[in-house]
């Protein structure tokens, strides 16, 4: 079953196709480029954060510098690219095999304390609205690192 849409306020599609095709129409209006994603509703949105590159190399260095990363650091340079802070050569090393693993723990990390925060704290409609999403990129980000590792692990 379809969870609540974490952003109601977005145009909502049944497939990326439609999507794709109101975001070229839109795109020239809103002079930003705008990319089709699967929400955990059900529905396809749009969102103007640039997608990562399916096969793009990352940068060793990066992805050195977040392998030995505290923890806190690293948590910082997963929590910037779910609510898409990040540049885009620090979102990439993210993804790089070498730490996807801890890359999967600490979602599931951030995600678990999300979910307590949003249990237990008394909180603004409007905080809890603007937590909800950011749980929602979370939840996005740690399905597509499984996914890479699954594809990985199948390989």
């Amino acid at each position: 079953m379809a969870e609540r849409c974490p952003t109601p306020d977005k145009k909502r599609f049944a497939t990326a196709e439609a999507a794709h095709a109101y975001a070229l129409q839109r795109e020239l209006a809103l002079d930003t480029l705008l990319h089709p994603y699967a929400c955990t509703c059900g529905w396809i949105h749009l969102t103007s954060l640039p997608q990562v590159p399916p096969r793009a190399e990352a940068d060793p260095a990066i992805v050195n510098a977040l392998r030995h990363a505290s923890h806190d650091v690293f948590a910082e340079a997963v929590e910037a690219d779910a609510s898409g802070r990040a540049d885009m050569p620090a979102r990439i090393a993210l993804r790089a095999p070498r730490i996807r693993g801890r890359w999967i723990t600490t979602l599931r990390a951030i995600n678990a304390r999300l979910d307590r925060e949003i249990t237990d704290r008394p909180a603004s409609p409007a905080w809890r609205q603007r937590a909800e999403v950011f749980r929602h990129h979370v939840q996005a980000r740690l399905a597509e690192a499984e996914r890479l590792r699954d594809r990985e692990r199948a390989a």
